[in-house]
């Protein structure tokens, strides 16, 4: 874009002379006659650069470039004098006035080009610092916010994590004492473990954070019944709800496909902190989670969960903080509520990548509602349900009833911390599976290959990643390259993508996270082993 140049000469022909001679050179023109109208113009226009006659009527060009310096936004705009009057006093007069050049009248072109060209790099060069020091300002008070926030985040996740702590290791003293009853032993175990089980919750927050953070979070799409999600949901909130004397439905708008292809465990994840969020912060009233199939104007059609509450409510402030990592509504909420600040800034991310959004409309004092939208797949010859009842009556009980049931089979678990491996097997027997044990990778392929040499093989191995001598990784492949094709179980406390991957890669059939979930076991071992209706290991 042209530089706009401002001329400011009280005898028209000048200011044609000038003008032209400009407008060849490609600049774009402005004109005044006197100093007032030059001022009015450069605070409506902001020219680039000032060209001010010296004797004028009125205001003079000395008085004109005072003014110009002294309104907040015109003095940057560079000045140069123009008069015939080229005194010693007049030049030092109007460069005190905050003039940047003077030229002589008459005119010589080349000269007045070069110092025109000369003032406007100089502006230009100092527009461009200017632009760079508000952008180091705004980036470095950016850098404070942030590193106050992950402060705050730090303080309140040292409370958060403390707080389970204490009382799991308090309780594990009461438990160890030799005078407790056997029911308060039992009771203080429940309490030991809820309070694990939230603690795994606050250090599940922290790990997917960073990888929000380093933009490393996934999603799959397998069959999904979003109405079992929402019921598992609510069927575990729903007496945190009732405790606190709140209501808690859910509505389904029907017809509803009983299956779609998305991801189960985002999707459990970001309605579960919805939903939990809503009941943390609704006294009286209560929580209604609305789900529908909504068509865009596009065509396409997206899944929608709304989350409406009568709670405390937010304010625009509030509103606008809520996605930001490590950052909670106030700091009272914080100390009056608790959590980690995490949470809506995951499940905003999960509801991007799942391809939809996570939005909320909030009146202070009165509620919010918490708008979920995903897209998904559609899943051919899927039934549609009319009603809850018709859910209902067509839930799949194949995986319910299999769980009271034992499995045939021969396990293997390679494991090198004794805790893990007591833990883990004890679970493995009382499933009705027959359980050996190895410390590292090394034994276990020495193990595997004498079991398939004397016909008498292992069903399915649980392989712990990371061992000494030999890791999982390693036993693995080398097991794989024996031309071994029964099912190998990663066991890892990294479920991050890339190491599934690895897993997968190295010739693991699936993988199961540590700490380990029963259900998520169960699943493993309904996927590789027979069912039985009775327990038949045999473990010395």
């Amino acid at each position: 874009m042209a530089d706009k140049i401002l001329i400011v000469d009280d005898v028209e022909d000048n200011v044609k002379l000038l003008s032209y001679d400009l407008l060849d050179e490609g600049y774009q023109i402005l004109t005044a006659l006197n100093g007032y109208d030059a001022i009015k113009i450069a605070k409506k226009e902001l020219p680039d650069l000032i060209l001010l006659d010296i004797m004028m009527p009125g205001i003079d060009g000395i008085d004109t470039g005072i003014a110009l310096k002294k309104a907040p936004e015109t003095r940057d705009i560079p000045v140069i004098l123009l008069s015939a009057k080229d005194t010693q006093e007049t030049i030092t007069q109007g460069l005190d006035g905050g003039a940047h050049d003077f030229i002589s009248k008459p005119y010589n072109s080349p000269i007045v080009f070069a110092r025109i060209h000369s003032a406007l790099r100089v502006k230009h060069s100092r527009d461009i610092l200017r632009s760079a020091n508000q952008a180091l300002m705004e980036a470095k008070a950016q850098a404070d916010e942030a590193n106050a926030a992950k402060s705050r985040f730090l303080s309140s996740m040292s409370h958060e994590i403390r707080t389970p702590m204490t009382a799991i290791l308090g309780y594990i003293d009461l438990i160890l004492a030799p005078d407790e009853t056997a029911d308060n032993r039992n009771n203080y175990l429940s309490i030991v473990k809820n309070n694990a089980d939230h603690l795994l919750s606050i250090i599940n927050a922290i790990l997917d954070i960073s990888k929000v953070e380093a933009d490393m979070m996934s999603v799959e799409k397998i069959n999904t019944s979003i109405i079992l999600v929402i019921e598992d949901c609510i069927n575990l909130l729903k007496i945190k709800a009732h405790s606190k004397g709140i209501f808690f439905r859910a509505k389904y708008n029907f017809p509803l496909p009983a299956k779609i292809k998305s991801d189960p465990l985002r999707l459990r994840q970001v309605i579960l902190n919805i939903l939990s969020n809503a009941i943390k912060f609704t006294e009286t009233g209560g929580v209604t989670l609305e789900l529908d199939f909504e068509t865009l104007g596009s065509g396409a059609t997206v899944v929608r969960i709304d989350v409406i509450d009568s709670g405390i409510g937010m304010t625009e402030t509030q509103i606008k903080k809520l996605f930001q990592p490590f950052t909670q509504a106030t700091t009272e909420t914080t100390r009056q509520f608790g959590g980690t600040g995490l949470g809506m800034t995951i499940s905003k991310k999960l509801a991007k990548l799942l391809g939809g959004d996570l939005v909320v409309s909030s009146i202070y004092g009165e509620g919010s509602t918490f708008s979920f939208s995903f897209k998904f797949d559609e899943v051919h010859d899927t039934a549609i349900f009319k009603s809850l009842e018709d859910y209902r009556h067509s839930i799949d009980n194949s995986v319910r009833q299999k769980s009271g049931q034992f499995f045939l089979g021969r396990v293997l678990l390679v494991e090198d911390n004794k805790a893990n491996q007591l833990l883990i097997s004890k679970i493995l027997i009382s499933l009705g599976l027959s359980v050996e044990k190895a410390d590292n990778g090394q034994l276990a392929c020495t193990r595997v290959l004498e079991s398939e040499k004397f016909h008498n093989p292992y069903d399915l191995i649980f392989m712990d990643m990371y061992m000494p001598i030999m890791g999982g990784l390693e036993a693995t492949e080398e097991l794989r390259k024996q031309d071994f094709k029964r099912p190998i179980i990663a066991l890892t406390a990294n479920v991050s993508n890339e190491d599934q991957q690895e897993c997968l890669k190295a010739g693991c059939d699936d993988i199961l996270g540590k700490p380990l979930v029963i259900t998520d076991l169960k699943k493993i071992l309904l996927k590789y082993l027979t069912c039985s209706t009775k327990a038949t290991n045999i473990n010395s």
